[in-house]
């Protein structure tokens, strides 16, 4: 079961960070052609999927060769960090971006963020062409409801229904072929793959349902959303997960892209009860 129930965020504490972290390690990263910068900030298992201006959508691994030709570029961008949310030691941040030298190369991303022993890295990177992506690419003030919401909770629905029941089906429904997920245990020790690797096991050790989905917050932006999703492990709150979801709208249809997570005992006042971050 999910509730449909947002609650307030507080501000992020690692605010400035994270912001910088971006600032530096990505966008500055552009400006100097700086390749350790940029591959500081990206995580070697890093991922990043976007639709086009017609909707196409294109990915591309973060590997070195990908990150050398990122910050090769030598691209000048203006910039706006719409937004940054954090949860213990996972975050997310809404980045606009615009080319100087090509204005009608823009851009909205959004930024799923870990942190690992004690350091920030980028996971994944989910974005939409800045004509695609309302009022983020139009430099308008966010709405105060996401006008996707209803269609955007029902498929973290999928993923809670389907895992409770393991129903795999209803997991493919949610997610793309292409998703990955990362997170964080509770040792703080990192797991990263294609979900769809493990789709097939995913609840299958359940004897009744056991999953609680608290849908914390939702962030749209045009074709590209987030969703702050609590995955409580209801025999034991305490062993459940803080995720980010980040969605796509793909010919019309919301999928999971993104799934970054940390563990409840390390995701602080978005854990049941509000826990503090391990």
């Amino acid at each position: 079961m999910t509730l449909d129930q947002s609650q307030d965020v507080p501000t992020a504490p690692d605010h400035e960070e994270i912001s910088q972290l971006i600032e530096t390690g990505y966008i500055n990263a552009f400006h100097e052609a700086d390749f350790p910068k940029m591959r500081r900030l990206l995580h070697e298992t890093s991922w990043c999927v976007f639709t086009t201006g017609d909707g196409a959508l294109e990915s591309c691994a973060f590997d070195d060769d990908e990150v050398r030709d990122w910050a090769g570029s030598e691209q000048e961008w203006n910039h706006t960090i719409l937004s940054v949310t954090q949860a213990g030691d996972v975050a997310s941040v809404l980045l606009e971006m615009r080319s100087k030298a090509d204005p009608d190369s823009a851009w909205v991303d959004l930024h799923a963020l870990l942190r690992i022993d004690g350091e920030w890295y980028d996971m994944n990177k989910t974005a939409t062409h800045a004509s695609r992506a309302d009022w983020a690419g139009a430099g308008e003030p966010a709405p105060g409801r996401a006008p996707d919401r209803d269609q955007i909770v029902q498929v973290a629905q999928l993923y809670i229904d389907g895992f409770n029941h393991a129903d795999a089906e209803k997991l493919r429904e949610a997610f793309h072929p292409d998703a990955r997920i990362a997170y964080t245990d509770s040792d703080g020790q990192l797991e990263s793959h294609r979900i769809y690797d493990s789709i097939d096991e995913w609840g299958t050790d359940l004897d009744e349902p056991s999953v609680y989905g608290r849908i914390i917050s939702v962030t749209q932006a045009g074709d590209v959303a987030c969703v702050l999703l609590g995955f409580d492990w209801t025999p034991e709150p305490s062993n459940g997960w803080v995720d980010i979801h980040s969605l796509l709208k793909l010919d019309g249809t919301w999928k999971i892209m993104n799934k970054t997570a940390t563990h409840a005992s390390r995701a602080a006042w978005a854990a049941p009860g509000g826990q503090k971050a391990g």
